[in-house]
């Protein structure tokens, strides 16, 4: 069972979903699906120096995503200014994901969110 905290922690994370998913394009593409998710918080976790395509290929899990929706939602992550690609300093073969600004400031609100509701206890 559940107490009144936990439900109060996931009735609010779901009206963040609701409520964010249909602010702005940045928000609309991290809730677009579990892998826009999971690719969002992996490429943030490796912000300051950046994540290559085979890292993400053997860091996320089969079962989350293929390696086809990956480059896909990487791909539309790229066009829709959510993420960033350059090429690495130490390999200039080696393109790198990162955060856009944008993403970025969303992700620090999320964050800031979440901290808030976990601290009204």
């Amino acid at each position: 069972m559940l107490d009144k905290y936990k439900i109060k922690i996931l009735a609010d994370t779901f009206s963040d979903i609701q409520n964010l998913a249909n602010r702005d394009n940045i928000a609309r593409f991290c809730y677009q699906s579990k892998t826009h998710l999971a690719l969002s918080f992996l490429i943030g976790s490796k912000h300051n120096g950046g994540i290559s395509l085979e890292e993400i290929f053997q860091t996320v899990d089969r079962r989350i995503a293929s390696r086809s929706t990956i480059q896909r939602v990487l791909d539309t992550g790229i066009k829709t200014n959510f993420f960033e690609k350059n090429k690495s300093k130490e390999d200039g073969r080696v393109q790198l994901y990162r955060l856009a600004p944008l993403a970025v400031e969303f992700l620090k609100d999320w964050i800031k969110s979440k901290v808030r509701t976990m601290n009204s206890k």
